[in-house]
């Protein structure tokens, strides 16, 4: 029988784990320290040479990609198998070159064209944060890893959002690392409402402050109830109760629409226990919160009254308008004027993602940015059905909250221009595909043929004597 046949790989049936050879670097550690780079440094600093481009965190997630495109190069590095998630990023990344040429074509001012290219950069940081964890973790145990640390994150920026807001000043501007400088201003504390101010903790906007928050809060109540040890358990909670109360603060409409788009998501995989569970300590965390800034709670509701007469809203819904009456999209609906070169200060500003891809990539753009979203809900969804334990599949409903989160709040901001988030959405992302990747049935691979050695005769006659004449 041949060597091969005795391959591990073949033994043990696998179609992952064991078909690729070795793990020459933790991948999961270095999305982690991503994930921490998000969280502590300010969004507005960055290496001074490449301006926002240079925050660590993007640094971190273009070195990512360059890591993931190398693995495909080398048999002993790459994952085998099918992982639909790579398909979908290579159609996001053609059609944003398709884009760019078409921008080419209708001819790009300079400053339109370095947009162009910074687009590109920074969606390869994205595109780093999805295939490194789509292709490089290789346990459901270090999907829940990463996961913990994203709640370590999302803590530290909700309790640094609470500090502002109780402090009443920006407490971010007084952080400073040798090699980096703030790239721009600080948006600082915005005054909304009967004198509460508005928080962005180390994100760079109040919205995405807030949309951060409402992402990760079912990661802590998943946490919270199926972590395996008590104190693991426990911290979970408590890492939840700091985003719920930080949520609030940052008095933004896009974050109460992304918890409410979140809880519709969840509560269908949540049993009645778990409902009423979650139910009391949210309301002793509201009765706290109003006591402790009077006046929140009626400012937070203000926000969804007199939708008609708000600035913000309408400016919104004229923005769609505004691209028609102008003609700036003439001749351009198939791939767009090219992501990036919509300049808001040439322009206008765009609050709206699927505004910005449509105007950018045109109505490839669109479906492209789509197909993310759609994509992972699907494996992710495939992965709850093949799942049997009842973890894996509120796992699985959770990163499927996710995405449905991310189409909502992509029609009131533009959710990708912003790295927090962009970020903590790739890795996610890429823990849909990896959940796809870890329930998919394994098939035993075909055994070689053994050889066939033809077996001596049991008898084997005498011969005849020989008589002679």
């Amino acid at each position: 029988m041949s060597d091969q046949a005795y391959s591990p790989r073949f033994l043990e049936g696998a179609i992952y784990a064991t078909q690729q050879r070795r793990y020459l670097m933790d991948i999961g550690f270095l999305v982690s320290i991503m994930v921490m780079m998000l969280s502590l440094i300010p969004a507005p600093l960055a290496v001074p040479a490449l301006s926002d481009l240079g925050h660590p965190a993007t640094l971190m997630g273009l070195l990512l990609f360059g890591i993931w495109v190398l693995s495909r190069m080398h048999p002993r590095l790459v994952t085998r198998g099918p992982q639909p998630m790579r398909w979908i990023i290579g159609f996001f990344f053609t059609t944003i070159l398709a884009s760019y040429a078409a921008g080419l074509m209708r001819g790009m001012p300079t400053l339109e064209d370095n947009g162009a290219v910074r687009f590109i950069i920074g969606t390869l940081a994205f595109f780093g944060a999805v295939l490194a964890v789509a292709d490089g973790v290789p346990r459901k145990e270090r999907v829940e890893g990463l996961i913990r640390v994203m709640l370590v994150g999302g803590s530290i920026i909700g309790f640094i959002g609470i500090m502002q807001s109780v402090m009443q000043f920006d407490i971010t501007a007084y952080i400073q690392i040798p090699g980096l400088v703030y790239h721009g201003n600080l948006n600082g504390l915005e005054a909304r409402g009967a004198g509460h101010l508005r928080v962005n903790g180390t994100t760079g906007h109040y919205i995405e402050f807030s949309t951060v928050m409402a992402m990760l809060l079912p990661f802590a109540v998943h946490m919270g109830r199926f972590s395996p040890t008590r104190a693991m358990r426990q911290w979970s909670a408590i890492a939840g109760a700091i985003m719920f109360l930080a949520l609030p603060m940052a008095l933004s409409r896009t974050g109460i629409v992304a918890l409410a788009v979140a809880m519709l998501v969840m509560i269908p995989a949540w049993n009645w226990r778990l409902r009423f569970n979650l139910v009391v300590p949210t309301v002793v965390l509201m009765i706290m919160l109003i006591f402790a800034m009077p006046g929140l709670l009626g400012t937070i509701l203000g926000l969804f009254q007199g939708w008609e007469d708000d600035a913000s809203v309408q400016g919104r819904a004229e923005d769609w308008d505004l691209i028609e009456e102008q003609g700036w999209m003439d001749g351009h609906w198939l791939f767009g004027r090219g992501h990036g070169t919509f300049i808001p200060t040439e322009y206008t500003w765009l609050d709206s993602q699927w505004l910005q891809s449509l105007v950018g990539g045109g109505v490839i753009g669109v479906v492209a940015l789509a197909l993310v979203h759609l994509g992972a809900i699907t494996l992710a969804a495939i992965a709850y059905k093949r799942s049997t334990s009842l973890a894996d599949r509120h796992l699985c409903a959770c990163l499927i909250s996710v995405q449905m989160l991310a189409i909502a709040v992509g029609f009131t901001f533009d959710s990708m221009g912003f790295r927090t988030y962009a970020m903590f959405l790739g890795v996610l992302t890429g823990a849909a595909a990896v959940m796809w990747r870890l329930t998919r049935p394994t098939r035993a691979p075909e055994l070689p043929p053994h050889p066939t050695v033809p077996l001596p005769p049991l008898f084997t006659p005498r011969p005849k004597p020989r008589v002679s004449a």
